[in-house]
């Protein structure tokens, strides 16, 4: 009886290790289509008496003025102020290249307040498009920058 016991818990045990494991990688495999939130923090920095974009997303951190976000289709990218910003407010964000390929439309206002971007699903690897953000900084003076979101490979 006590070896049935024991064998009975051993499979149970398996099964159990081994159903978890399938549970994970289905997970993993349901986000590989993207339809994951990305979120891009954005600061003012002065750097030898200029006014830059300190930029910074899930991949990169502190990157001055030329951040390259990586998305997925499907993903929702939104834009989101650092406390102590020195950014008064974002005014808008829109595509700068003719072809509009991940900018199908302009990022718009959520019920945050944040702007927001949802990746077409047909989006290819490796394309890519420069963006612009238009702000105010805290002492009134306008500003632009010119990023890119790319899609992964």
């Amino acid at each position: 009886m006590k070896i049935f016991f024991t064998i009975s818990m051993g499979i149970v045990i398996l099964i159990t290790i081994l159903n978890a494991e399938g549970c994970k990688s289905a997970r993993n495999n349901s986000t590989t289509k993207g339809h994951e939130k990305i979120k891009i923090t954005i600061k003012s920095a002065e750097i030898n008496g200029e006014k830059h974009l300190k930029m910074s997303d899930p991949k990169n951190t502190n990157v001055i003025d030329n951040l390259i976000t990586d998305v997925k289709p499907g993903d929702i990218v939104f834009w989101k102020l650092k406390i102590f910003s020195g950014i008064k407010s974002i005014d808008t964000i829109y595509a700068t290249t003719g072809e509009h390929i991940i900018f199908k439309k302009n990022p718009s206002l959520n019920s945050q307040g944040k702007f927001e971007l949802v990746v077409p699903d047909d989006a290819k690897p490796t394309q890519q498009e420069k963006y612009a953000i238009d702000y105010i900084l805290r002492d009134g003076t306008p500003g632009s920058i010119d990023p890119y979101i790319r899609i992964e490979e």
